[in-house]
């Protein structure tokens, strides 16, 4: 056929065609799946403008604007980190080059140490800074000051609501650093990258991720200071390192902002739609255990209530609508998991203040009693007994799963506010409003106001709720989604490399096994960190078979997180027969920026920055269904492995 004739039209039509008889075969591909979910989002918020204007009319709200000076400075000290992994002892090779003969290398061989050479990166707006890297040593100090530009010098100057409702993230890692002489080896085929430095005029410094932080900068401004110790988001497996400590991994900080801003004020907001917080459901789920719920609420994805309204409005959807969009905000969340708690049984409360998550967030209070039959009589729910055991209260974050005791001084939830069930709400009238120093006991007048109550009789609310409904994708759509998870992965490395396909099924192979062991340690993590949370405020004096049952549940969670880590570390070892291996599995939920999620999540790591010629990527992903369209966890395996007895040197 001539060139530019009909025939490549046809043969296209024919190609389009057969695709779009392969999708009427196997259902909604990835793409069509997620511009349906988009359309339904965007409809959604459609009725909600439409609703917020009509509440809003001509009415006009005067706010006090106080100026905040651009020139305003983020200070970050750093104090310690505690309970972080060690290097693996492992016999390593190292590679000395004899000058006189230098086809002929000799071989040395030296023993990897317990502890870690590790520095703390922060990273905030795309700038970076970091403290300088310590000695080798299982309980690493800092004491070191970062500060940082609050906002970008090209902005407009900041407003308080603007700050109180930013989503710019604070980001502290945690890396190991391992200095190698590589000198006298062969430099890697290099991309553009400033912050790498060259192997062959330097020692190339590997840095290996232990963990991190993520801050919002509103969450700063709102408890002015933010201190103490806080749990690391560590990765369940870390290649190469060993676990030895029971207790997780933690870092001291200490972040404000300079110049002392005043707090923000209190502003009104327009509530849209009637939601109360009571939730009537029937669960899906076979398992009703805590644990499992908490894991299916939070790989639902999460969407700020901005991104429907420009204008500022606290929207709470219905869970039904929260289901059918499969995207809500912390309140979304948090009542979803209350509701199912109080379906199975469990009494349970939102709560409502700030967190490391945000400014403004949503938490689940469980008290390990029954929950109150809802329907009660006025008389009978106000004789209700709220002199808790503070020891069985927990703290439930909707958006990770993740569970601590209200004792337990390094949770996510800093500050309370207001803690409210379908019976009434209660304000906290304490002099703080750190969880692990509060009295929890709402019936006390002079710690918490209810907004029922003596000048206010209490009354039985009805619920705007209606029955949700679960619906799932076909197969092929978590197997799209899985092949274009992995292909955003790979690439990001500031090196050419050749990939180890070899491995990279292996790690596979481990990963989809993942999720099942990490559900028995957050298990055995739950245990734990009760008993953590009643040896705390005792100082450590406890009896001797408080002693033994507190060794026991430690020791439980650490033998679980040593299990998992040994099983990886030596299969990875034994198939790839390295001298040396670095990787971390990554745990994402499913958002509708989720490949920026990935890139964001694997660059963080540090792992693309090797510059070695002798290292060997690996990766792998795999997509966890929890059972509901879009809900779903994804899981990535990085590697980097190097084997210098066959590089050649």
């Amino acid at each position: 056929m001539a060139p530019g004739g009909s025939g490549p039209m046809v043969a296209r039509a024919m190609v389009a065609r057969r695709e779009r008889a392969l999708q009427l075969q196997t259902g909604p591909s990835l793409t069509k799946a997620i511009e349906e979910r988009e359309t339904r989002v965007r409809d959604y918020a459609l009725r909600i403008r439409e609703a917020a204007n009509r509440l809003a009319g001509t009415k006009q709200i005067e706010q006090a604007i106080t100026s905040i000076p651009l020139e305003t400075e983020l200070v970050v000290t750093i104090q310690r980190a505690n309970n972080l992994p060690n290097r693996a002892s492992v016999r390593t090779k190292k590679v000395r080059v004899d000058r006189s003969r230098i086809d002929e290398p000799v071989e040395e061989f030296e023993s990897v140490g317990k502890g870690v050479a590790c520095f703390v990166e922060v990273v905030f707006r795309g700038i970076r800074q970091r403290t300088s890297t310590t000695t080798v040593t299982e309980t690493p100090i800092f004491n070191e000051q970062i500060t940082m530009a609050a906002f970008s010098p090209d902005q407009d100057e900041p407003s308080p609501s603007a700050v109180f409702e930013n989503n710019d993230y604070i980001t502290i890692n945690v890396f190991d650093e391992i200095v190698t002489d590589n000198r006298e080896l062969r430099s890697g085929l290099k991309k553009d990258d400033g912050g790498i430095s060259d192997p062959v005029r330097y020692p190339e410094r590997e840095r290996r991720y232990l963990g991190c932080l993520h801050i919002p900068l509103s969450a700063v401004y709102q408890m002015q200071v933010l201190e103490g110790t806080f749990r690391l988001e560590s990765p369940p497996v870390l290649l190469g390192y060993v676990q030895e400590s029971p207790r997780p991994a933690c870092i001291s900080l200490y972040m404000s902002l300079r110049p002392q801003l005043a707090p923000p004020q209190s502003t009104m907001e327009d509530i849209i739609s009637g939601e109360l917080p009571f939730l009537s459901m029937i669960s899906y789920l076979e398992d009703s255990s805590l644990l499992k719920i908490a894991r299916f609420v939070s790989m639902i994805p999460y969407l700020e209530d901005s991104s429907l309204l420009k204008r500022r409005n606290d929207i709470w959807t219905s869970t039904a609508d929260f289901l059918h969009l499969s995207a809500g905000d912390s309140e979304e969340h948090a009542h979803l998991l209350v509701g199912y708690f109080l379906e199975i049984g469990q009494e349970a409360f939102v709560v409502l203040g700030a967190s490391t998550v945000g400014a403004r967030s949503a938490f689940v209070l469980t008290t390990g009693r029954a929950a109150q039959e809802p329907g009660l009589p006025p008389q009978l729910a106000q004789e209700r007994d709220f002199n808790f055991d503070e020891y069985q209260l927990r703290l439930w974050n909707p958006l990770s799963g993740g569970c601590s005791s209200v004792k337990d001084a390094t949770g996510d939830l800093r500050e309370v506010g207001m803690v409210y069930d379908h019976t009434n709400m209660w304000a906290n009238f304490q002099m703080t409003g750190q969880p692990w120093c509060l009295k929890w006991n709402f019936g006390d007048g002079g710690q918490w106001n209810g907004f029922f109550g003596k000048f206010f009789p209490e009354r039985e609310l009805a619920t705007l709720q209606l029955p949700p409904f679960y619906e799932d994708k076909e197969d092929r759509f978590y197997e799209e989604l899985e092949t274009r998870v992995e292909e955003s992965a790979r690439g990001i490395g500031a090196f050419i490399t050749k990939p180890d396909n070899k491995v990279s099924r292996v790690l596979r192979s481990l990963l989809v096994k993942t999720p099942a062991a990490m559900e028995a340690i957050s298990s055995a993590s739950l245990a734990a960190n009760l008993v953590l949370a009643q040896l705390a405020p005792q100082g450590g004096a406890l009896a001797p078979e408080e002693t033994n049952e507190v060794a026991a549940r430690l020791d439980a969670r650490h033998r679980a997180i040593a299990t998992l880590q040994t099983e990886h570390n030596q299969r990875v070892r034994e198939d790839a027969r390295a001298d040396m291996v670095n990787g971390h599995i990554i745990a994402l939920p499913f958002s509708d920026r989720y490949i920026d999620a990935v890139h964001e999540a694997v660059l963080n790591t540090g792992i693309h920055r090797i510059a070695d010629e002798r290292v060997k990527y690996s990766m792998a992903a795999h997509v966890e269904k929890g059972g509901h369209s879009f809900v779903c966890a994804l899981w990535i395996y990085v590697a980097a492995v190097r084997d210098s007895a066959r590089s050649g040197y």
